[in-house]
């Protein structure tokens, strides 16, 4: 595509013919016919099923206008995203490649495999198929998250965040994406940050829960012990959240807030907290050794 510049200076004569050349070239286009037009047919209908969450239903439209085009590349990988779609991941790799055989450069057929890659640990082979997803298809945000979570696990964290905000600016609204950002910015330290990531989330799905896990993860290590057991309540029983809170709190050597978050879970539920008295004995202990030692 020319500049904007070079765009601005077509003249009117060429876009005349542009126009002419296309509608010529609409003119001389026929319809598919036969094996072809069955296969449409077949495509679009198991399209339309996938949009209503009917993937049994769309697989086997698909397979149908496989039977009359074995060849096409796109049934081939709508197949596999009916696969991931109801659980059946091995098959869909098995697809997956066998599209990328027809059309190497499939950008969907490179994400979908680079995904389920990146879901095995194959973390190497995973970032080469995403990457190229990404430079056929800079819209491809899932490549981009893909990408992010490797970046992450890689403890390249300024590279993640890139990524991510590169599928945020393509998804906006995306919770799982400003919560994945926001994990991220929390294994990079940056409470503050992952903590506005995670409310961001919520203002959008109020119901996410795995953002309400993470959002008490960060309270309690901030030292917001009551609005961290809030929360963790969006998720589990409130026990649980102070247990929960509790062990946050132990795993930073907080001892005294970790006693008072233990003692709260046995004393909202003492039959079922068994862990909590386990881990208050534990903290008590340790405390005791601290002030025999001479620190508070």
């Amino acid at each position: 595509m020319p500049p904007a510049t070079l765009r601005g200076c077509i003249n009117v004569v060429a876009v005349v013919v542009l126009l002419l050349t296309s509608a010529c070239a609409s003119v001389g286009k026929q319809a598919p016919t036969g094996k072809d037009a069955e296969a449409q047919q077949y495509l679009q209908t198991g399209m339309a099923a996938a949009q209503k969450g009917q993937h049994e239903l769309a697989l086997s439209e698909y397979v149908k206008g496989l039977a009359a085009q074995p060849r096409n590349a796109e049934l081939h990988f709508r197949v596999a995203e009916s696969q991931v779609a109801i659980g059946k991941t091995s098959e869909a790799a098995v697809t997956y490649r066998r599209v990328l055989g027809l059309q190497p450069d499939h950008a969907g057929a490179l994400q979908g495999l680079g995904l389920l890659l990146l879901k095995q640990g194959q973390y190497e082979p995973a970032t080469k198929l995403l990457t190229r997803s990404v430079e056929l298809d800079p819209t491809s945000w899932r490549s981009l998250n893909g990408l992010a979570a490797i970046a992450d696990l890689k403890r390249d964290y300024a590279q993640a965040r890139d990524y991510y905000n590169r599928a945020v600016a393509l998804q906006p609204n995306s919770p799982v994406l400003l919560n994945n950002l926001g994990y991220s910015r929390y294994l990079a330290g940056s409470l503050s940050d992952a903590r506005s990531y995670f409310e961001q989330a919520l203002r959008i799905d109020p119901q996410y829960g795995q953002a309400w896990r993470n959002l008490g993860l960060v309270m309690a290590r901030q030292g917001q012990l009551r609005e961290a057991v809030r929360a963790f309540s969006q998720t589990m029983p409130e026990a649980e959240a102070a247990y929960t809170t509790g062990y946050v709190c132990m795993l930073e050597n907080r001892l005294a807030d970790a006693q008072s978050m233990f003692q709260r879970a046995i004393d909202l539920s003492p039959s079922y907290y068994p862990d909590a008295e386990d881990a208050l004995a534990r903290v008590k202990t340790l405390r005791s050794d601290l002030r025999s030692e001479g620190e508070p």
